[in-house]
């Protein structure tokens, strides 16, 4: 669907409803263990480096397939595209705006350095029927994932 570099800045990068006033999402200890923060129209990633470039993905046609992935941290969570279907990926330092179709889907989240120490990642769309249970695919020795998530981000 889409290629392109965005600089990360503090540590995240975001996905979120394009039309929202506050899109990012303040973290709490609790988010930065298991990788994410979440709310309703947003969800902010936690990076594998605090800053830098990083080498972006986004599909709906391809699907997350766990045995080819090479990496470090992968989290799904529940995302709704809203009826006028304007998305963006960013991080603080800027974004791409995305157009999807609206409706439910499980938004995965694969994310590693490739053998440069660079930061790359992988967005996957898959459309779902009604919204999922968030879960930790795969974890680093970064993230130690709660018995039960934490949704409740609040605005930054």
């Amino acid at each position: 669907m889409a290629q392109f570099t965005i600089d990360i800045s503090y540590q995240q990068i975001s996905v979120f409803d394009a039309r929202l006033a506050d899109p990012f999402n303040d973290w709490s200890d609790e988010h930065v263990s298991q990788g994410f923060a979440w709310r309703p129209g947003s969800v902010s990633f936690g990076t594998l480096e605090n800053t830098g470039p990083l080498a972006a993905d986004v599909s709906r046609s391809r699907a997350f397939d766990e045995s080819a992935s090479s990496a470090s941290r992968v989290i799904a969570v529940p995302f709704s595209v809203p009826e006028h279907g304007g998305v963006e990926l960013a991080s603080i330092a800027g974004g791409v705006s995305l157009e999807l179709p609206p409706g439910e889907y499980e938004l995965t989240f694969e994310h590693g350095l490739d053998d440069g120490g660079q930061m790359w990642a992988r967005f996957y769309f898959r459309a779902v029927e009604a919204p999922v249970a968030p879960r930790i695919i795969r974890a680093d020795a970064e993230l130690s994932p709660p018995d039960e998530f934490v949704m409740t981000a609040q605005p930054a």
